[in-house]
Formats: C-alpha cells, sequence, structure tokens
C-alpha cells in the first residue's frame, strides 16, 4: 500500500521590516535559490512499497488441493518438505542467498485513481475478489456445477489471467463444452463469444498487455488485448498435446508446462508462436493442473507439481529437482520463491535453498503477491486468508466464501476505485 510521506523539506521565508537593503536582497535571494536546491511543498508525493512485488502482477494459473485418491497430504518436516525430499535438497536461510534484481517491469502500483484487486478461482467459474489486501471478499458463481478431474464444461483448470485492464476467467476441459468470463473490476462478470474451433481451456495467460485463452489440447488458441473482442491467434508448443499449466508476465514472457510425446516446459519472449522447448522429468509437473504451479523471478523460474518442486536458473534451458514432496501452490514476490504443501510453507530466493516460513497456516490451496502484498487462501475457502508484506510475518484476515472446490487460481490487477467498493479507499 502506498505511505504517505510528509514533506520535511518545507522552506519559511520572512524578511523583517528592520532589514536594510542589502539584507533584504540577500534573504530574497537565499528564497529563490535554496527552493531550487532542495524540495519545496509538494514535491515529495506517495512513496509506495510494492517495487519489489512486480512478478505478481501476472496470472497465477495453476495450484489448488484435491482429494483424488492417488495423492494422500504427504509428511511435511520442518523446511517445507516431505519425508521423501531429496538428500541433495539443501534447507539454508534465505537471506544467506541474494536475489537477483527482477527483470519484470512493475505494473502494480496503482495511481490516486486505482485500487489492487486480488481474484481467486475454481470450478464452475466460481470467482471471490478482494479489494482491501483480504479483510472483505465478494464470490460469483457462473454455474453451480463443481466439476472433478474428468471432461466437463465448467471444469477450471484454466484458471484466470489479468491483462490492460480486463480479469479473464476460462472454464471447459474436453469437447463437452468451454466457457469464458471477463470482468474489469473482478466482480461483475460477462460471458463474451468466442470463435469456433477452439474446444476447451487449459491455461489463462496475460503477458505485457494482452491476454491468451490457450486450449487444453494441440491446436489453435484465443488472443485478445481487451478481453472483450477474441481472435484464433496462437498455436501450442510442437511436440505438445495438452497444456497442463501457464503462466504470463508483465514483460511479455511466457511458460507453459506440457505432456505429449514427452513431458516439456516452453518458454516464449512474447510471441506465442515462437518457443524455445527443454524436456523435465515427470514428476515436476505430474498434476500440475491441479496441484502446484509456475514461479519466475528474473531468468530463474520454479515449477511446483503433486510430486516435486523443480527448478531452472537460465529462462527454463536446464532443470533440477530440488526436493520431491506434494505442493499445492508457488508463487513468488519479485524477490523470494513461496513453495506451500498443504498446511505448511517455504521459500528460496534462488529457487534452490528454501528455509521454512512461519505461520499458524490450516490449509493452503494458493498464494499470489502484488503491489507489496502477499496473500494466501485456505482450501476450497470457507476459512482465513493470511496477508504478509515481508513475506515472513503472516497475519489472519478475512474469511474467504466456501468455492464447493479446491482453490485453483489466483492472479491480481489495477481497478478503477469507482468500479469497486472497498472499504480501504
Amino acid at each position: 500500500m502506498p505511505t504517505s510521506v510528509p514533506d520535511g523539506n518545507m522552506l519559511h521565508c520572512a524578511a523583517q521590516k528592520t532589514l536594510g537593503l542589502q539584507q533584504l536582497f540577500l534573504v530574497l535571494a537565499a528564497a529563490c535559490i535554496v527552493p531550487w536546491l532542495s524540495a519545496c511543498p509538494g514535491d515529495a508525493g506517495d512513496i509506495s512499497e510494492s517495487d519489489d512485488a512486480n512478478a505478481g502482477s501476472s496470472d497465477q494459473t495453476t495450484g489448488g488441493t484435491t482429494n483424488d485418491a492417488d495423492g494422500d497430504a504427504s509428511t511435511v518436516n520442518d523446511a517445507g518438505e516431505d519425508a521423501s525430499t531429496d538428500a541433495d535438497a539443501t534447507v539454508t536461510d534465505p537471506d544467506a542467498t541474494t536475489a537477483e534484481d527482477s527483470t519484470v517491469p512493475d505494473s502494480s502500483t496503482p495511481s490516486g485513481d486505482q485500487v489492487p484487486v486480488f481474484l481467486a478461482t475454481t470450478h464452475g467459474g466460481w470467482t471471490a475478489a478482494t479489494c482491501d489486501n483480504g479483510a472483505t471478499w465478494v464470490a460469483q458463481d457462473q454455474s453451480t456445477e463443481r466439476a472433478g478431474d474428468e471432461h466437463h464444461a465448467f471444469v477450471g483448470f484454466a484458471g484466470s489471467a489479468y491483462a490492460n485492464g480486463r480479469f479473464a476467467v476460462g472454464v471447459g476441459w474436453g469437447s463437452e463444452g468451454r466457457h469464458l468470463y471477463t470482468s474489469d473490476n473482478g466482480v461483475d462478470w460477462a460471458e463474451v463469444e468466442t470463435p469456433a474451433g477452439v474446444v476447451d481451456y487449459g491455461a489463462m495467460l496475460g503477458y505485457g498487455t494482452g491476454l491468451i485463452a490457450f486450449r487444453g489440447s494441440a491446436g489453435a488458441s484465443l488472443v485478445s488485448t481487451d478481453g472483450s473482442d477474441w481472435q484464433i491467434g496462437a498455436t501450442t508448443p510442437p511436440g505438445a498435446s495438452q497444456i497442463r499449466a501457464g503462466r504470463g508476465f508483465s514483460d511479455g514472457l511466457m511458460v507453459l508446462a506440457t505432456t505429449g510425446t514427452s513431458n516439456a516446459v516452453h518458454v516464449s519472449q512474447g510471441d506465442p508462436d515462437n518457443w524455445s522447448t527443454s524436456m523435465v522429468d515427470n514428476d515436476c509437473i505430474e498434476r500440475i493442473q491441479v496441484l502446484g504451479g509456475i514461479a519466475r523471478i528474473a531468468n530463474r523460474i520454479v515449477l511446483a507439481s503433486r510430486s516435486a518442486l523443480c527448478a531452472s536458473s537460465d529462462l527454463g534451458q536446464t532443470w533440477s529437482k530440488v526436493a520431491s514432496g506434494r505442493y499445492t501452490t508457488v508463487f513468488e514476490d519479485g524477490e523470494y520463491f513461496y513453495a506451500a504443501q498443504e498446511s505448511s510453507m517455504a521459500r528460496s530466493a534462488d529457487g534452490q535453498n528454501w528455509a521454512p516460513v512461519s505461520g499458524d497456516f490450516s490449509t493452503i490451496d494458493e498464494g499470489h503477491c502484488f503491489g507489496g502484498v502477499c496473500l494466501i487462501v485456505p482450501s476450497a475457502g470457507g476459512g482465513s486468508a493470511y496477508r504478509s508484506t515481508d513475506g515472513q510475518t503472516w497475519t489472519k484476515v478475512g474469511t474467504v466464501p466456501a468455492a464447493g472446490g479446491p482453490i485453483l487460481s489466483m492472479t491480481a490487477g489495477l481497478v478503477a476505485k469507482e468500479a469497486v467498493a472497498c472499504d480501504s479507499q
């Protein structure tokens, strides 16, 4: 949140009537020169504390917890890892590793007529929005149907995205149907007409000033600059038959996790038809459409899945498996990565060395950072969100409405104040 800083450089000038002509001249000269050299009233505006949370301005399109029979919750140790953690995974003080400056431009600082809005989503086009950093939430349902892990017109694997002043949510998996909803405030939603030929949605991405609704299977996808007009304009990366997760960033970079002839991660520098591809271990992306996600700081990318935590330090060209375990989400604040396992969380500056984060979390489905504020939400809603401004101290805030299923994604964006009713205004 912007912090108003009082101007401490005010110049008070006064000339006494008893001054002589020469003294009066010197006083007047000082009154003209000093303001030119130093700050005057009105020069020092609000100073934002949000410069280190730039990466959070994009979408988080995967994550969440499920009760699938083949994935019971694993035992979590103090480092946020389970008992099967790889021996070479290092747990250390994250402050000992200095993170590089993020290359993602900061698009999360609000102007005077804007307010940040966080958005959580799941199956059925369910959304919950907060414009007061988690204190209060407004939930909407596009359908009361809550699909599980199967083909369905309201499956919410694709998640949500924000770009260019517009939120977008896509639902639908397989040939049973699809729906695309957009909003300019995260509360009032409208379904938009889209071209035929895209049968379902695998990932919603906000990148730069555009939005992409990638189809779940190979083929053409949809692109939009304003969230209202969608056109065929992007194709699935070569060799990918299923898009399992995606993430876009405000500098245009995009990351996709896919299955097909092999399991792969694809990275694009802003051109949705031009991708670099690297192979990854199956554990790195197993069930990533439901559990885990994608996070990025500068050239470092972290994948979290039902089975592992994997990291790259060269924008996805090479990967290492950092730890084994059941991860529910991964997100970043521009300086640190955060990875959660059910009710515990760890953070890392480099994606390789992780240290536990203290907190009395009940369950954690998703997390997102934006504008210097990080929020995490509980499994399936119905419990308290937690808020932090430093990533170490987490405070219980408002209750997230029950979602009726695992919360699968979070994103955030800037909204005009007149478009929302928010106590923090």
